[in-house]
């Protein structure tokens, strides 16, 4: 598997950003996967206003990546249907999300975004963002 890494903190201090990716790059090495590209974001997740994360996933449009790599769902952001939306662009392009500090699937279904997810992914015809 192919996957881009995104790492996003606020930490005013870069290293926390790069200590991030570099723990996404080992996690990838340890599973196996190739890493397709970074995203480094240095931004709030309470706003959609993050340029890196939607040139990410405009990048991601032309697949170069299975998957997107994050450390856990809070750093696509805060609101449910913020993250809502980036999974959907996600799963228009047929890309899964990978989380490594968590079950995404459970954590999507704690905030109740597993079902509608998985219901999407049935009328698209496109896969789950878990599997």
């Amino acid at each position: 598997m192919t996957v881009w890494i995104y790492a996003r903190t606020a930490d005013p201090d870069s290293n926390a950003l790069t200590g991030q990716a570099q723990d996404l790059a080992d996690y990838a090495a340890r599973h196996g996967w190739q890493v397709a590209g970074f995203t480094l974001d240095h931004g709030r997740g309470s706003s959609p206003l993050r340029p890196p994360l939607w040139a990410m996933l405009w990048k991601l449009r032309s697949g170069k990546a299975d998957a997107v790599l994050v450390r856990s769902l809070s750093r696509i952001g805060y609101s449910y249907e913020f993250i809502y939306l980036v999974l959907c662009c996600l799963q228009d392009c047929g890309i899964r999300l990978r989380t490594a500090e968590q079950n995404l699937q459970l954590e999507l279904y704690f905030i109740g975004l597993e079902h509608r997810l998985a219901n999407r992914a049935v009328l698209k015809g496109r896969c789950v963002p878990w599997r």
